[in-house]
């Protein structure tokens, strides 16, 4: 999408039913999960591209944890320091 034209904002939706039995699961084996975790590997693709292009990205990726989200809570989307 970033490639094919202009584009103002980019947007993600992560709460389907399917998504959050996911998320739900993953955070009962961690509490610091419960956030889309594809999304930050999708973002790391394409993250350059969007911020050269000034497309702002809008999500929902926190899912059923959106203060342990790796952007929101300080981390590194990738887990390095």
């Amino acid at each position: 999408m970033l490639d094919g034209g202009e584009l103002d904002v980019l947007t993600g939706d992560y709460l389907a039913e399917l998504t959050l039995l996911i998320l739900g699961r993953d955070r009962l084996r961690d509490p610091g999960l419960g956030y889309a975790k594809t999304f930050l590997r999708q973002l790391e693709t394409c993250l350059g591209t969007a911020l050269e292009r000034g497309v702002r990205i809008v999500t929902n990726a926190g899912g059923l944890n959106p203060a342990a989200w790796p952007p929101r809570s300080g981390r590194s989307p990738t887990g390095s320091a």
